[in-house]
């Protein structure tokens, strides 16, 4: 199979309709329990921003902002700072909110096995969600060495940030097949299967640009996120499949090495 989107998405729209357990339905729950971290962050937020947020509700008019924004001009020192420390979260907030994002990335590496484990015909399962969760140490790891690493890419300017990027959006691939590799080997074989296919995996993620806007739309959004979780999510896995089978890639990434844990009473010895 090549790499072409419309090939991809071609074959994930098959895998989709003959599925079992049916992938709609996992990335449905997936779906829930994203929704749920996100209202909850929301909450934290909306709690310590409360009185501003309702101060910018009621405005209704360009007047009113004006008369808004000059109100600060009024405030002493005292009451600007103490506005501050009211809308500030506090590092218990700010720990909640990592906490939830580390738990939601943990839900999503284990959706990501369980597409892969539907593309290979390897016992998918419902608990494939929650497998993330046994790797969330190196999870953490991958949070704060790609944040640094894209985060530098883009203080170098916007192309060499998306060529990072691309450059390790295997990564999570890479660290299901491979629990051996450590998250840097991990980033770095990643690099090293994409030197040649950043362009391809651009262009699949182009191709799913009309889905993306309909995404954007309040009251379809979580709607259409039951289609494209599935649909984008075994696109990218069948795109992984593609690269790391490519003759040019010569890496310790070729073949998986993990050794999925017994499911459905299979014997554990």
């Amino acid at each position: 199979m090549s790499n072409s989107p419309a090939g991809l998405k071609a074959e994930a729209k098959k895998i989709i309709r003959d599925s079992k357990p049916p992938v709609i339905s996992v990335g449905m729950l997936l779906l829930i329990l994203i929704l749920i971290a996100t209202v909850l962050a929301g909450n934290i937020i909306s709690n310590r921003a409360g009185s501003v947020l309702t101060d910018l509700q009621d405005i209704a008019t360009p007047e009113e902002y004006m008369e808004y924004v000059q109100s600060f001009a009024d405030k002493t020192d005292e009451e600007i700072f103490e506005m501050a420390e009211e809308i500030t979260p506090t590092v218990q907030d700010v720990l909640v909110i990592a906490a939830l994002f580390l738990v939601v990335t943990c839900v999503r590496l284990g959706y990501i096995l369980f597409l892969l484990n539907t593309v290979r015909k390897t016992n998918p399962v419902f608990g494939n969600l929650l497998d993330g969760f046994a790797m969330i140490l190196r999870v953490l790891g991958l949070i704060v060495f790609g944040g640094i690493v894209l985060t530098a890419g883009f203080t170098l300017f916007i192309i060499p940030g998306v060529l990072l990027f691309y450059a390790y959006r295997m990564t999570p691939y890479i660290m299901l097949d491979h629990p051996e590799l450590s998250v840097i080997g991990c980033m770095h074989e990643s690099r090293r299967m994409m030197k040649h296919h950043k362009r391809e995996l651009f262009a699949l993620d182009i191709s799913f640009i009309v889905w993306w806007a309909l995404k954007q739309i309040p009251l379809i959004s979580y709607g259409i996120r039951v289609w494209t979780i599935p649909f984008t999510g075994l696109s990218r896995v069948l795109f992984y499949e593609n690269v790391r089978r490519d003759p040019a890639y010569d890496g310790l990434a070729k073949e998986p090495t993990a050794v999925l844990p017994p499911q459905n009473g299979e014997n554990k010895n």
